[in-house]
This record gives structure tokens, sequence and C-alpha cells, in this order.
């Protein structure tokens, strides 16, 4: 029995954080680290929107990839935005008619959480309509049209904000005018009531089931999608002795095609995984929230987790530039020919590593 309660002293003392390293992580992830990269996201998502723009919004490719550049352009900004208000200049002022960490966290923090599921689900779409396009190339443009994709990403947005939001717009979090009377002032401040830890343990279950989803769903279509291209390009190699050259090019069109969205999907795996072992965490580990029992590991864990969807939204111009020829072709016609250079190097290093797999 002693052994029992010994044992499970010492599991929480594991999750146990010092306020120190927990204010350390946070000022690197938040304050440093995310916003520096935001800002190469944000010019590198502008660039995807122009270009997708440029390339016409008649394809629903493309009207895709614009959607998702732009999700991930507002994501960034709210990044940015959440680093500042959780910066130690903003923070520890008592001049301000507000808390910038808890201002911050309402209108900066929940918005980028939006924005980062809804471009994960995009990417999901985005990976079965490729995936459609080489299992069923006859059907496609009818079952596929830009109206339904339109259709189809603004109902991924809708959902995206019912999932999000309910701690909110049921008022379980909620700004409201504190007073400070060590300093002889009112200021804008968090609040919660005594059901946010239900409604939020409720909505993270939620989020969690949604985004292990999500995963399954894109490891399937990328199987899928490298399976049928490989199989595509043997057929094209022995359909026709007089067109070897042409089937051969292809297939390594074909080949580099497929391996390149594996990349785009393994990152897109990576970058969110954290995310989703914090939302099962939220809803299997009791204390696992703000203002909780495990409230200094949450805020760690999400730390980590915010920066590496940050660096997931900045990767998508590289992604691009090495997998599509129209789109590098665009790119250099806007971009200084040293941008090109540089991203040329960085196309030979995928293109060797692409052998190796």
């Amino acid at each position: 029995m002693d052994s029992g309660n010994s044992s499970q002293t010492t599991n929480e003392y594991d999750l146990d954080i010092s306020d120190e390293v927990t204010e350390l992580v946070r000022l690197i992830c938040y304050v440093i680290i995310s916003p520096l990269v935001s800002v190469l996201g944000i010019l590198t998502n502008m660039v995807n929107s122009w270009i997708y723009y440029k390339h016409g919004l008649s394809e629903s490719v493309n009207i895709s990839f614009l959607t998702l550049a732009f999700t991930d352009l507002a994501g960034l900004v709210c990044c940015i935005w959440y680093g500042i208000g959780m910066s130690p200049l903003l923070a520890t002022r008592t001049d301000l008619s507000f808390d910038s960490m808890d201002v911050a966290y309402i209108t900066g923090a929940f918005p980028r959480v939006f924005f980062t599921k809804v471009t994960c689900w995009i990417t999901v779409y985005i990976s079965l309509e490729r995936c459609f396009c080489i299992v069923a190339p006859l059907h496609v443009k009818t079952m596929i049209t830009p109206t339904r994709t339109i259709f189809i990403l603004t109902v991924l947005y809708a959902a995206g904000a019912i999932v999000n939001f309910p701690v909110l717009y049921l008022g379980g979090l909620f700004l409201f005018w504190k007073t400070d009377f060590l300093h002889n002032r009112t200021f804008l401040g968090l609040g919660y009531r005594d059901d946010y830890f239900s409604v939020n343990s409720v909505t993270t279950s939620v989020n969690a089931i949604t985004f292990l989803t999500s995963f399954i769903v894109i490891v399937v279509t990328t199987i899928a999608l490298t399976v049928a291209l490989q199989r595509k390009s043997k057929w094209r190699q022995n359909s026709s002795k007089s067109t070897v050259n042409d089937a051969r090019n292809l297939s390594k069109r074909d080949t580099t095609l497929s391996k390149t969205i594996v990349l785009l999907s393994a990152v897109l795996i990576v970058s969110y995984l954290p995310y989703t072992t914090n939302c099962v965490l939220m809803s299997r580990l009791d204390g696992f929230q703000l203002y909780g029992k495990y409230n200094n590991f949450f805020i760690v864990m999400w730390s980590f987790s915010w920066m590496f969807e940050t660096l997931t939204s900045t990767t998508s111009l590289f992604i691009y530039y090495n997998m599509s020829t129209k789109y590098k072709e665009t790119f250099k016609h806007l971009v200084p020919s040293f941008c090109c250079s540089v991203l040329e190097v960085w196309k030979r290093h995928c293109q060797t590593l692409f052998k190796q797999l």
C-alpha cells in the first residue's frame, strides 16, 4: 500500500516543472523562435498566394492552395501578435489598460489554433483530391469542380470555428475588467467560469479525434497515391517500345511527385503530432490544463507544439518550388535571382535525399 502511494507521488513529481524553467521555455518558443520564423512564413505565404492567384482560379487545386496560403498567413500573423503579448517587455508593465498575456491568449492563441486546424484539414482535402486525380482521372473534372471546392473549404472553416471556440462562445473563458489595488489601476484581463474545465475537456477530446482522423486519412491517401503512381509509371514504360524514353521521363516525374507528396505529408504529421498528443493528454490526464494541477507542464508542452506548427506553415514554398515546374517558373518572374539560386541549391539537396529514399 505504501509502495503504491510512493509510486503515485513519484509520478506526480515527474510532471512537476519549476516556474523558472516554464518561463524560459515559453520565452524561447513563443517570444523568440516562433515570431522570427513567422516573419519568414508570412513572406513565403504572400508569395504562394500571389503565385496561385496568377495561375488562375479556374482549377480547384489552385483554389485549395490559395486558401491554404491565406490560412497559413493569417495563422502566422496571430502567432506574431501572441509572441508580442507574451513578451516580458509588455507582460511586466503596469501602466497598460490590459494584461498583454491574457488579451493575447484570447485574441492571438485561439485564432492561431483555429487556423492551424483549418490548415491541417485543407491539406487532407488536397491529398484526397490528388489521390482521386490519379486513381480516377476520367471522373475528376466532373466530381471536383471549383464551385464544390469552394463549398468544401467553407464547410471546413465553419467546422473549425465550431470545434475551436466553444469555451469562448459558451462563456467558459472571457475578458473582463479587473482591479489592481496594489498599482491602483483597472485593466482588462482573463477570467473563467466554473464549467470551463468540463467544457474544455470535451473540446480537447473532439480535437484529438479530428486530428487523429486527419492523420489516418492523409497517411492512407499518400500510400494509395504513391502506389498508383508507381503502377502507372510501370504501365507506361511497358505499353509502347517506341515511346520508352518519354515513358521513363514521365515515370521519373511521377516518382518525384509521389516522394514530394510523401514529404509534404510527413512534414504535416510530424508538425501536428505534438498538438494531437497534447489534446490526448488533456482528455486523459486529470489536471493537464490551464490553471490545472499540471499547469506548468501544460504550458511547456503547448510551447513546443506551437513552435512545431509555426515551422510547418513556413516550409510550404520550398516544397511547392521543388514539386511544381509551373510554380518555379512563375516564382522566377516574381523574385530576385538570388532567391532562385538559394532555392535551386535547396532543390538539389532534396533531389539527393529523394534518391536515397
